[in-house]
């Protein structure tokens, strides 16, 4: 029994030295966001055209804040904008792919899918930056090289380490930083009159897209994908998943496809709000015509973001 205990214990021991670098790279991975400047590297496109944007929001670093699905996101130091690089890694052609042994057909396949994909990812943001710049919270969109930006960007990951970018030669997207929906609405639960304000502005956010034949289809991602500015402004942060529809008419579905998640969230952890959720709901999708969100701008001015 003697032996057997000091053979575990010999065991574990090996199993310990092994496993614990791996355990701090994950931890250290972790914390940096899984981000590293290869991985927004991405030889663009020159394509005529300019980026109308006041260099001077560079002048400033941006420390890491998060990353999402389609890039990973930097806060300004003034806490004012929000810095997106696309996650490119994610579309270039993987080790596997490049292995000769592997069929052609599922590599053509693998590959066809990652162009697709890329494509989608380049639209999406196109329709962004020519029809939802308000709704987004929009203020530069630049996914082609340039040279006349003459630019670097100081970035900050989320150990600390600094990282210095060239703008020109980086795709990037620029926004107004907004405090995220999901934990701003539980910040107000309580507030029945506030909560009313958070579903409407979620709602009409996604009517104003609509009625401009526009539609989203990441339909999972309200807890993550909407900003919030108080009192009663919602916006979608996430550029990367828009499709053109060529309808102008009716948002009805597109609120109710868009609020499937969001209700069962609602049903679950505050069923107290599961009435005036559809009361909001069903006010929106009986509108003829949903305002348009022209009045963004001058409600942003002055607003109290933190609050």
């Amino acid at each position: 029994m003697k032996v057997f205990t000091k053979w575990m214990c010999a065991l574990l021991g090996i199993q310990g030295i092994l496993y614990t670098p791996l355990f701090v790279h994950k931890v250290l991975h972790d914390k940096a966001g899984n981000f590293r400047p290869a991985k927004i590297a991405y030889q663009l496109e020159k394509k005529g055209g300019g980026v109308a944007i006041d260099l001077k929001v560079f002048d400033q670093s941006f420390s890491y804040l998060a990353m999402g699905h389609h890039a990973y996101a930097f806060l300004s130091e003034d806490g004012k904008y929000v810095l997106k690089f696309p996650r490119y890694h994610k579309f270039r052609d993987s080790f596997w792919l490049k292995l000769s042994f592997l069929p052609d057909k599922w590599k053509e396949k693998k590959i066809r899918a990652k162009r697709e994909r890329f494509d989608f990812f380049l639209k999406s943001h196109e329709i962004a930056g020519a029809f939802l710049r308000e709704e987004t919270g929009l203020i530069a969109l630049h996914l082609s090289e340039t040279d006349y930006l003459s630019k670097e960007v100081r970035l900050i990951d989320g150990l600390g380490r600094e990282h210095i970018v060239n703008l020109d030669q980086t795709g990037f997207v620029l926004q107004n930083y907004f405090p995220i929906y999901g934990p701003e609405l539980e910040k107000h639960i309580g507030d029945e009159k506030q909560v009313a304000n958070f579903f409407s502005a979620y709602f009409e956010v996604i009517a104003s897209r609509y009625e401009k034949g526009i539609v989203n289809k990441d339909r999972k991602g309200w807890l993550r994908n909407y900003g919030f500015v108080y009192p009663d402004i919602a916006y979608e942060i996430d550029l990367g998943s828009y499709s053109l529809t060529g309808l102008s008419s009716s948002a009805r579905r597109e609120i109710k496809d868009c609020s499937k998640d969001f209700r069962k969230w609602i049903t679950k952890n505050t069923p107290q709000y599961l009435d005036l959720f559809d009361r909001e709901m069903e006010k929106a999708m009986q509108q003829k015509s949903i305002a348009h969100l022209d009045a963004r701008s001058s409600k942003l001015v002055g607003a109290n973001l933190s609050k």
